[in-house]
């Protein structure tokens, strides 16, 4: 195959299978589907190979690692300079990488550096007369824009969980490759890594959420909030920014387009009205339950499953019924 190629370029901080790795795995054959290209993978970091192999494996494809020696932190700016580098020389038609921070950053570095287009958050992956187009999120969630571009080369980030249960495991050889990169000195530099504490940590990959909006009332519901979490194998407790505001929850807790991006198999919304910045954040979940007590409420628009009731009311009776507690970290 003579087509330019499809590219995941995944960062790799430990020695574990990168998160994205499965969600950029299928946009990347959903994008191979209507314009067939070959797809390869790639794992940067200061030590990539155990990553590398296991990326490998777990997809089914080759892997190229790319170690940056001296690499302090996948954020400083050599990260971008060694990737660019190697980019440069396969000319990939498409570069796929996470919708993070970090993500978003290098996908616009690397698009300066390639001169190629940049396209950030993607949702879905379609076809019309003149090509493959693209779905994102605009105005914080409110609208969808279809985008298409002309570009050669162009750089994509994948919204969290946007392609999750469509991956497929590739019936390709899962060999390793290993090239080295020099860290390049100046520009962004490492300072030091504050890690959240552990019970701030873990929404992204929460197979459950119980979510708390400002329709609560008051922050001694939360306790309510919490007991059906507890009784739901792998749920979290989340909240919007209003709840987050006000102190009831820490903002590591917080949903939606200034908070965190969700895709669990299960969301159950408390008391959420539904606003496009919340939405935004939860849209890749899979079972949406919406209670509140307004049947006016947005957030009905978005669920699969809509309970009209005052949350002090459904709330003790959902718990009950829900039985004992799990063994799971709220």
């Amino acid at each position: 195959m003579n087509a330019a190629p499809i590219y995941l370029v995944l960062i790799s901080r430990d020695r574990r299978l990168p998160a994205a790795a499965e969600n950029l795995a299928a946009c990347a054959r959903a994008i191979a589907a209507l314009a067939p290209a070959p797809i390869r993978a790639l794992v940067a970091g200061k030590n990539p190979a155990a990553a590398a192999g296991e990326t490998a494996r777990h997809l089914g494809m080759p892997v190229l690692a790319l170690e940056i020696v001296g690499l302090t932190d996948p954020g400083d700016g050599a990260t971008g300079i060694s990737l660019a580098d190697f980019l440069n020389s396969e000319i990939p038609a498409w570069i796929l990488m996470e919708d993070t921070t970090l993500g978003r950053r290098l996908a616009a570095e690397l698009a300066v550096r390639l001169s190629a287009a940049c396209i950030t958050g993607v949702e879905a992956v379609e076809q019309d007369d003149h090509g493959v187009v693209l779905t994102r999120a605009v105005w914080g969630g409110k609208f969808r824009a279809a985008v298409r571009t002309a570009a050669e080369t162009i750089t994509v980030t994948v919204a969290d969980g946007a392609f999750a249960g469509r991956f497929e495991k590739a019936g390709g050889q899962a060999k390793v490759q290993h090239r080295r990169s020099e860290a390049a000195r100046g520009g962004r530099r490492h300072l030091k890594r504050i890690q959240a504490p552990e019970a701030d940590t873990g929404l992204s990959e929460a197979r459950a959420i119980v979510a708390a909006g400002s329709g609560i009332g008051e922050p001694d519901r939360l306790v309510l909030v919490r007991k059906l979490a507890e009784r739901i194998a792998g749920a979290q407790v989340a909240g919007s920014r209003p709840v987050c505001d006000r102190g009831w929850l820490p903002y590591s807790r917080q949903v939606g387009i200034t908070g965190a991006t969700v895709a669990p198999a299960l969301y159950i919304a408390c008391g959420i009205s539904g606003a496009a910045q919340h939405i935004a954040g939860m849209s890749g979940a899979g079972l949406v339950v919406a209670i509140n007590k307004d049947p006016r409420a947005a957030i009905f628009q978005h669920a699969d499953i809509g309970v009209v009731e005052d949350l002090g009311t459904f709330l003790p009776l959902l718990v009950e019924a829900c039985g004992q507690e799990e063994d799971s970290t709220p």
